[in-house]
Order: C-alpha cells, then structure tokens, then sequence
C-alpha cells in the first residue's frame, strides 16, 4: 500500500551458507520484520539441505 504509511510492512534478511561438501549445505538465516499494524519480529532458522541420488558422471 504504497499510500498509506500504516500499512507498510518492511522486513530484512541476512543468510550465512557454509559448503560443508559437494553435496551438503547448512545455512542459518537472521529475518527481522515491522508487519502493518502488529509487533516487530526476530527469527532465526537453521536449514540443512543434503543431495540424495544420482549425480553427474564422473571423469576416470
């Protein structure tokens, strides 16, 4: 709503990644937001994202 000011909601994210291997990722991501109308927030989450299965060829 760009023509009210009240009903603004803005929100900021910041993501750290660490390759743990080729095929694992953990990530931890900070998140603050000002909803319209409600309480400010802070969330942080932790996210693992693991490759299962069939992959490129490999060079011998």
């Amino acid at each position: 709503f760009p023509d009210n000011r009240h009903r603004n909601e803005k929100a900021y994210s910041l993501i750290l990644s660490f390759f743990a291997t080729e095929y694992q990722k953990i990530e931890v991501q900070y998140q603050h937001g000002r909803p319209a109308e409600r309480d400010p927030f802070h969330r942080l989450l932790l996210r693992a994202v693991f490759v299962i299965g069939a992959h490129g060829a490999h060079k011998y």
